[in-house]
């Protein structure tokens, strides 16, 4: 059985992903959100950041983002806007059905918990305010 402190890093995306509504919109958001849980919150991700045009950046975080959108776990959505283009990020119904899984049997887990409330905190902020946070985390 999985611990979610044992740095299983596909399973505390899956959490953060579940969390954030569902929905992450941006490879930069999604890179910011992640480098700050582990960074201000000390959730436990193993991947590595350096600093990069738009803050830090993990080139093995981007890796299993595209890992898990190949395995069917995450679908990838290119979205045009008027201004701009982005990435949507959500979980397949395998990858919603496989974190419910997990949720359920760690209910009462703390570290489960945390995750829950940094992840929506951190959901209903603006990217531009995200990478203003990981740069400073960086001291970029």
């Amino acid at each position: 059985m999985m611990n979610i402190n044992n740095h299983n890093n596909l399973i505390l995306l899956l959490l953060v992903l579940y969390f954030c509504d569902n929905q992450i919109r941006g490879r930069k958001r999604f890179q910011k959100i992640i480098c700050i849980l582990k960074h201000k919150y000390n959730i436990p991700f193993r991947f590595e950041f350096i600093p990069y045009h738009y803050g830090p950046y993990s080139e093995y975080l981007s890796n299993t983002i595209d890992t898990l959108v190949g395995s069917g776990i995450i679908k990838e959505e290119f979205i045009v806007l008027d201004t701009f283009n982005h990435y949507l990020y959500e979980l397949s119904d395998y990858g919603k059905e496989m974190t419910e899984n997990f949720i359920r049997e760690k209910d009462k887990d703390v570290m489960l918990e945390k995750i829950r409330k940094s992840s929506h905190e951190l959901n209903n902020m603006e990217t531009a305010d995200l990478v203003k946070i990981s740069k400073k985390i960086f001291g970029m």
